[in-house]
Formats: C-alpha cells, structure tokens, sequence
C-alpha cells in the first residue's frame, strides 16, 4: 500500500467481513431470545446430536459479543502491524491480507 499497488485491495473488505457476522448474529440472537420461553433451552449438542449443554436464552447473546471482541482485537492487530509494515517500509497490502484471511478463518472455527 505504500507503493500505491493493489496488492492491499481486499483488506477493507476482510475487516468487513470480521465485524458483519457477529453484528447479525448479533441482531439475530437479540430477536430469537425475546421470542423463546424463559425456560431452559437448548445450547449445545454433541458429535452424536444429542443436547449435553441446556441454559437460559439470554446466553444465545454472549457468543455474537465474544465473536465481536475477537474482531475488534483481529482489527486492532492488523492495525499495529500495518503500522509496524509501513514503518520498515514494506508492502503491506499481502501480509495484511494473509493476517486478515487468517482472523476470518479463526471466527468461522469459532462458529461452529
């Protein structure tokens, strides 16, 4: 980027991408739990699909805030290491996509 190549083109698009899944997940989780019982629900299941892990609504909200912790700790690195790049006097544009792709590939796991 400090050469004025494309080769940084993707990286505003890559944090995008670490922030607009755990804002939706965000809104969504926030809709479903005012409509669910405030009984005991379903949270997690086991390689067999058999429930092993029950819990209040309310936690459906905590996982879309970690995710959204996580980008903004993925955002705030990139940054520093952008930073640092451009200090040496690097191309920053690939490391910074390589760095990006990797945060997004780590929130996916984290998903699922």
């Amino acid at each position: 980027m400090a050469d004025g190549s494309k080769a940084g083109r993707f990286v505003p698009t890559l944090v995008a991408a670490q922030w607009l899944p755990g804002i939706i997940m965000l809104g969504v989780s926030r809709i479903v739990v005012n409509r669910l019982p405030n009984e005991n629900v379903p949270l997690h299941w086991n390689a067999q699909n058999q429930v092993d892990r029950w819990g209040s609504p309310q936690e459906l909200v905590w996982m879309p805030c970690f995710c959204l912790v996580i980008a903004l700790i993925w955002t705030i690195l990139m940054l520093v290491l952008r930073a640092y790049l451009i200090k040496r006097g690097d191309e920053a544009g690939h490391t910074l996509t390589v760095f990006l792709l990797g945060g997004l590939c780590m929130q996916i796991i984290l998903r699922f």
